[in-house]
C-alpha cells in the first residue's frame, strides 16, 4: 500500500468509527446540538486566558 493509499484507508477509517455515529447522533436528536455562538464564545474565552487578554466580542 503507498503513501496515498494510506491515508485514504486512515480518512475513510476515521469517517467510518468518529464521524459517521456523531452525525447518525446529531440526526437522531438535534436538540444535543452546541449553538455556534456558544461555541465560539468558549473558544474566546479560553484563547484570552491563554493570551493574557480580554477576550473580544463577535460584533
Amino acid at each position: 500500500m503507498d503513501r496515498d493509499e494510506t491515508h485514504s484507508s486512515t480518512i475513510e477509517r476515521w469517517l467510518i468509527d468518529r464521524v459517521a455515529p456523531v452525525y447518525d447522533a446529531m440526526q437522531a436528536d438535534p436538540n444535543r446540538a452546541v449553538p455556534a455562538s456558544e461555541v465560539f464564545t468558549a473558544i474566546r474565552g479560553r484563547h484570552a486566558q491563554l493570551v493574557g487578554s480580554p477576550p473580544q466580542s463577535a460584533d
